[in-house]
């Protein structure tokens, strides 16, 4: 378990928010901290491995989180892919629950979104057209006057909010029956396949994306799905393979890279396992229908 940096590092005594963007070398950045502010974090370059509350996921260039008040977090960037000179860039705006409060009494009509950002009880990834929204303003704030900053951070919140294009990351900060739990355990694990088929996926990390051990996961997994993880992952695999070979022109190298295989002769031999056809064959049968 890492050591938490607590107490506020960015936020200015008695302001409802701030907004900072950094362009620093990789091993400059923060620890594992936690504060009583919100967060939202926007990633403009860089990759590596995210911590929230506990949980370790890969995150990407682009990447939009907002991260609750008093959850431990940290984003670890790795040397090979932080840009050539090993510099990381990424922007954030920390507020405090007052600044939505306040908001809140202001504009009645506001109150479901306020309640939605103040009553989380886990972080959110942003994606879609709302994390490209993010990206873009949060990419021109930085001559922005502290006024336009507070309109910008409005409609940012109000855009994530309406559009619904987030995700939870984790379990739940809450208490939940052992059949309740294992549902969402298993709507974790679906989301992450769907979201990351095409990239190395690993039972241990899995495992850990729902805070389980190896074996414990395995025999969850199957009781919930039917299936073995590895025979789960490879149908899904299979499938978005079999609707490339469809719908596109693409090669048998870039359809294997596609969904996750980096050695295309293993992708054939595995899709005709599963298939009884080749993929060139597949393809052939498929377009004469």
């Amino acid at each position: 378990m890492k050591n938490i940096i607590a107490g506020n590092i960015l936020m200015p005594e008695n302001w409802s928010f701030t907004y900072q963007t950094d362009s620093i070398l990789r091993y400059e950045t923060i620890g594992y901290h936690s504060h009583s502010e919100m967060e939202l974090a926007c990633v403009f370059q860089g990759n590596g491995i995210r911590t929230i509350n506990g949980l370790s996921e890969p995150f990407n260039d682009g990447d939009v989180v907002f991260t609750p008040s008093g959850f431990p977090h940290c984003w670890e960037f790795a040397p090979p892919t932080s840009g050539e000179d090993g510099v990381i860039e990424e922007s954030c705006f920390q507020l405090r629950k007052e600044f939505l409060y306040d908001l809140k009494k202001a504009f009645k009509e506001l109150a479901p979104m306020a309640d939605f950002y103040c009553s989380l009880k886990q972080a959110i990834f942003i994606y879609g057209d709302a994390a490209r929204f993010v990206h873009e303003r949060m990419r021109s704030f930085t001559a922005e006057t502290i006024g336009r900053q507070c309109v910008a951070l409005l409609e940012i919140l109000i855009s994530i909010y309406e559009s619904g294009q987030y995700n939870f990351i984790g379990m739940p900060e809450v208490d939940l029956n052992a059949e309740t739990q294992s549902k969402f355990r298993y709507q974790i694990v679906n989301r992450y396949i769907t979201e990351n088929y095409q990239r190395a996926i690993s039972l241990g990390g899995v495992a850990s994306l729902v805070q389980m051990s190896p074996t414990a996961f395995c025999n969850a997994f199957k009781k919930s799905s039917g299936l073995s993880f590895g025979k789960y992952l490879l149908a899904y695999r299979m499938k978005m393979a079999a609707k490339l070979l469809s719908t596109t022109l693409d090669n048998i190298s870039e359809i294997a890279y596609k969904v996750g295989y980096n050695d295309a002769p293993h992708f054939t031999k595995t899709f005709h396992r599963y298939f009884g056809v080749s993929p060139s064959e597949y393809r052939n049968l498929r377009s004469k229908h």
